[in-house]
């Protein structure tokens, strides 16, 4: 009977040490891809970055034009921006619901493909 409590926990500690091999290897533990993000167009970039997000995103649901904040989480430097631009902004999944709506907490900003 112990020789059976010790071969299960033999295979379960393998298959946690599995698991974690396989989210560090496929970059499953990186914020930015664990959280929302939509691609937008800048409409302005003075003295706030005022963006409209793309028809077919949700965050088009919730609003038609969004500030987001330039103070990103990440590391990543903000790209130099430009009205008309198109751009990907990776956030919390929180959206202020005022008009024009707000993003506080942005994790990256990149310039969309």
């Amino acid at each position: 009977m112990k020789k059976s409590i010790k071969i299960l926990v033999a295979v379960l500690v393998l298959i946690a040490l599995n698991a974690t091999t396989v989210f560090v290897i496929c970059g499953c533990n990186d914020t930015e891809n664990l959280n929302p993000s939509f691609t937008a167009t800048v409409l302005e970039t003075e003295p706030k970055l005022l963006v409209t997000p793309d028809a077919d995103t949700n965050e088009a649901k919730s609003s038609d034009k969004i500030y987001v904040s330039t103070n990103l989480i990440s590391k990543n430097p903000l790209p130099e921006l430009s009205v008309g631009q198109k751009i990907k902004i990776v956030y919390s999944g929180e959206i202020a619901e005022s008009y024009p709506a707000q993003i506080i907490n942005v994790f990256a900003i990149y310039e969309a493909d």
